[in-house]
């Protein structure tokens, strides 16, 4: 073998593959698309791509007590609910799954965990706990899709119908990159790239691109369902993934998480012109008081002006109506017709300036 070929694989970078997701297709077809990704990269001979059982031992590194732990716990968890022991199975099966988390179930051996998942929710079922079962069910929703149908070997009932009403729901739910497994993955296997991604019903496959540096690309494509591992599609697929870890011209960069978006600051109010005085209501010119125009008149006379008091009753310029007579004469009339022409007849002009009850003060010029 030359010399520059063993160098060349000597220096390849690691590429882990993480099984594909499934939204909408079982978890059979998943696993074909994984598998047909990873040998499509292997095709291309620029990374080192560990297989699924690699980086199963990879993750299960230092746990090998818990998963056989796990597993012993599975085979007592179902015979104590063969038994009728509802309380005990829960306990041993609640316990197995922890065990298989540690030891990296949830990435290499999805069917495994999803089996121990199964068993609780029904033995939960069994106990009337509805709401814990639930939950257990949608676990084996997010990591074996369709399993009634396979690894339940054709199951019915409750536990049956309760998680294929939760895979139609996981179908249409936006996928995410699970960020805890991605984060397994690179302390476990050290690669220099990982590659996480989901296949929906529709034949679209997504994927993401992480390097440990921080980096990550997102590559999308159509393929053919059923899944076919010779199609042109995952040639194409494979070389935008290679292109992506050499800088990423043929991908696109991830969308921009919230908290990376600069924080939205306000512009600065523009300063505020120089404050202007209040304007104020117009106000009228001031006028002194005018006395009335007779009055006026008269004050312009050369003539010295004379000013007496009388009373009321030596008025000689009073109207007649206010002499004592002229009521003393109106009831001895007989006859309407006279008082109503006298009452309204008008008295003459007087220079009367004020008049009370008491006093009255008279402007004369002679």
């Amino acid at each position: 073998m030359p010399l520059v070929y063993l160098l060349a694989i000597a220096a390849a970078s690691t590429l882990v593959v993480l099984p594909l997701d499934a939204r909408g297709v079982n978890a059979e077809s998943a696993d074909a698309a994984t598998e047909a990704i990873r040998d499509a990269l292997t095709a291309e001979g620029a990374h080192d791509i560990p297989r699924a059982t690699e980086l199963a031992s990879a993750l299960t590194a230092g746990h090998e007590a818990d998963l056989r732990r796990a597993r012993e716990l599975l085979a007592s968890g179902r015979a104590a609910a063969g038994k009728g022991d509802l309380t005990g199975s829960v306990a041993s099966l609640s316990q197995a799954v922890t065990l298989h988390l540690a030891a990296g179930s949830a990435t290499a051996r999805r069917g495994e965990l999803a089996d121990v998942l199964w068993l609780l929710a029904e033995t939960r079922l069994r106990a009337g706990d509805t709401l814990h079962a639930r939950e257990d069910l949608a676990g084996v929703a997010q990591l074996w899709p369709g399993y009634a149908r396979s690894r339940g070997r054709g199951a019915t009932g409750t536990a049956s119908r309760m998680l294929a009403e939760i895979e139609g729901g996981l179908a249409k739910e936006a996928w995410q990159v699970d960020g805890d497994v991605v984060d397994a993955t690179f302390r476990a296997a050290a690669p220099e790239w990982v590659v996480a991604g989901v296949i929906d019903g529709s034949g679209a496959v997504t994927l993401h691109v992480l390097g440990g540096d921080g980096a990550d690309w997102e590559v999308d494509a159509i393929v053919p369902l059923p899944v076919d591992a010779a199609a042109a599609e995952w040639t194409g697929l494979a070389e935008r993934v290679e292109r992506a870890t050499h800088g990423g011209s043929a991908a696109r960069p991830r969308p921009v998480a919230a908290a990376e978006v600069p924080a939205y600051e306000p512009e600065a109010p523009d300063e505020p012109d120089e404050a202007e005085p209040p304007v104020e209501a117009p106000r009228r010119p001031a006028v002194e008081p005018r006395a009335p125009a007779r009055v006026q008149s008269q004050a312009r006379s050369d003539k010295p002006v004379t000013i007496r008091e009388v009373r009321p009753s030596e008025d000689p310029n009073r109207p007649v109506t206010s002499r004592w007579w002229f009521w003393t004469a109106i009831v001895g009339v007989a006859g309407g017709g006279t008082a109503l022409g006298v009452v309204l007849a008008e008295p003459a002009p007087v220079v009367v300036v004020r008049e009370d009850a008491h006093y009255s003060v008279t402007v004369s010029t002679d």
